[in-house]
């Protein structure tokens, strides 16, 4: 049996103190640290289209349509953050159109703030002058 390579990501970074922490094995002698490097919200499941391959525009979803509110998202975050030095980055996407949530961009920005790199997911509707694009590049 091959020796167990100890990674974080990919690196060969990990220290002995995220083994102490109580690492993971994933079946194929390959280690990794024991919190999260990815948190994705959802922050609405609303969506102005029909696409018939996607469950809330098949109306199927079986959720009420809702939009997260910042606190909501905040307390999540936070959650997430602890203990420090694991999260990097939020997705900011699931069944829904993300631009339909209206704390969208404070959603963006305080992740910025607090290091994190963001990513969504869009239909595009609502990219049109360029305005949302700019806005989202400028919170985070």
């Amino acid at each position: 049996m091959p020796k167990p390579v100890i990674c974080n990501e990919g690196s060969s970074k990990c220290l002995a103190a995220d083994l102490a922490k109580g690492p993971l094995e994933n079946g194929s002698g390959v280690f990794f640290r024991t919190g999260p490097s990815t948190l994705m919200v959802e922050p609405t499941n609303v969506c102005n289209l029909h696409c018939p391959a996607c469950p809330t525009g098949a109306g199927i979803l079986n959720r009420p349509p809702r939009a997260m509110s910042f606190d909501e998202f905040k307390g999540i975050l936070n959650q997430a953050l602890d203990p420090p030095g694991y999260l990097r980055r939020v997705t900011l996407f699931n069944y829904g159109e993300p631009f339909l949530c209206k704390d969208l961009l404070r959603m963006v920005r305080y992740a910025a703030d607090r290091g994190l790199e963001t990513f969504t997911s869009t239909n595009g509707q609502f990219l049109g002058g360029g305005k949302i694009a700019t806005r989202w590049s400028r919170a985070g």
